[in-house]
């Protein structure tokens, strides 16, 4: 459109079109009215950059700015851009909120990733708790020095340097969020690699010896007698008072969560966020199957696991004993009724009655899979049941069975076991 010197009666008399327009002004070089199709009007400034970009620099809207003070805005903003300055780049700058590496996690990314992913929240809280050093500082200002700084410590503690890769796999994820939010312009960190994995380390899975698993019952079993002794007397306490009494855990099979969970975690190979997630709607009585939803397992895809003789009878007892809706969670935290998020203490102390204080909840799933490959299954099978993304991930438990098959054989080395080659010549003689 032709230039025009601009006042306030043009400003006025113009009319918004089908599509926005702008009008240039003679008296103030780059100044423009932009008119857009809903009738409002804004004084911007066009210019070039140092690179020779064309570039468009909101003034405001005319509601706000008069003409006079339009001009005096782009006079000032010619200036900045004379010396170099690109304006619209400094505003973006300045409009980003200078969130330090903590804030920006507890009020803007731990919230987001809570309600959107998986292991938001493990994520969140894996961060805060690796890079303490780091939580005071902008984001803008934390660099590579400072991841590798960082993983130098991190070396000398573990002996190893790619110990800390899932760290900084995490917290390269919060920058990718931060520079997709415009909280920075780049992530400071995206050209610091993860280290090199070390293939010479061998992946130690720990499996649960029968004798193991033995002592693991026993202390659950007690455990429960004890949950009983405490119910009953409560309830001797209540009906004395003439007061509701609870559940009588007598005449249950099972005295809390506790047990039914580790039973079906190890019959059915089950990661604990997915036996802290599955509901009653999941449970096929009929079928006899359990099946693992896609959102709630980590490979995002849905399986199917045949339930044998003690998982099903776990599932049918603990179902008369807590009756719940379909798609309520199978275990809910009893003081909550909402899902689990750890039961990091009551684990602990099993594991330590116990006298198998290395002993981890995911064990029991090594133990599941182990257990089915040293049975004979076949490494399909056992990847599909367990929910691998890798047939790789599933080989890796062969090691420990070929282990105990070792085992087995060298038990024919012991001298009550060898067999005296003279002695069966004799026999034959």
């Amino acid at each position: 459109m032709a230039r025009v010197k601009l006042t306030a009666k043009v400003v006025d008399a113009t009319k918004p079109k089908s599509r926005e327009y702008s009008i240039p002004d003679t008296e103030q070089k780059g100044l423009v009215l932009r008119v857009r199709p809903s009738g409002e009007k804004t004084y911007c400034l066009l210019y070039r950059n140092g690179q020779g970009q064309r570039k468009r620099y909101t003034i405001g809207n005319v509601d706000k700015y008069t003409l006079t003070q339009a001009r005096a805005a782009a006079t000032q903003q010619l200036g900045k851009i004379a010396l170099g300055t690109d304006v619209q780049e400094e505003r973006k700058e300045a409009r980003q909120e200078r969130h330090t590496l903590e804030s920006f996690i507890t009020q803007v990314y731990a919230p987001w990733a809570s309600a959107n992913r998986k292991a938001g929240a493990h994520t969140a809280r894996r961060v805060l708790r690796a890079f303490k050093s780091l939580l005071d500082l902008e984001l803008a200002t934390i660099t590579p020095w400072h991841i590798e700084k960082w993983r130098s410590a991190r070396t000398q503690d573990s002996g190893r340097r790619s110990h800390g890769n899932r760290d900084i796999a995490c917290l390269k994820s919060v920058f990718s969020k931060a520079k997709e939010w415009g909280c920075i312009s780049e992530s400071p960190i995206r050209d610091v690699r993860l280290a090199r994995q070390d293939k010479s380390i061998a992946v130690k899975i720990r499996i649960l010896s029968p004798e193991e698993e033995a002592r693991l019952w026993d202390v659950l079993f007690e455990r429960e007698k004890q949950i009983r002794h405490h119910r009953a007397s409560h309830n001797l306490w209540l009906r004395s008072r003439k007061l509701e009494e609870r559940q009588d855990l007598d005449k249950c099979m099972f005295a809390d969560w506790l047990r039914p969970m580790l039973t079906i975690m190890l019959h059915c190979g089950l990661r604990r966020s997915e036996a802290f997630l599955i509901q009653w709607g999941d449970v096929d009585f009929q079928t006899g199957m359990l099946i693992i939803r896609g959102e709630i397992a980590k490979s995002g895809q849905t399986r199917v696991i045949p339930l044998n003789a003690a998982a099903l009878e776990c599932f049918k007892a603990w179902r008369a004993q807590s009756p719940g809706a379909d798609g309520s969670v199978v275990f809910p935290n009893p003081e909550t009724r909402l899902p689990f998020t750890t039961i990091t203490k009551t684990w602990h102390e099993v594991r330590k009655a116990a006298g198998l204080p290395a002993l981890r909840l995911h064990d029991l799933r090594h133990t599941f899979c182990s257990r089915l490959l040293a049975a004979g299954a076949d490494l399909q099978t056992v990847r599909e049941l367990a929910g691998h993304t890798s047939i790789s991930t599933t080989a890796i438990y062969l090691h420990s069975t070929q282990d105990r098959k070792r085992a087995a054989v060298e038990l024919l080395g012991r001298p009550s076991n060898v067999i005296s080659l003279d002695t069966h010549r004799e026999g034959c003689a």
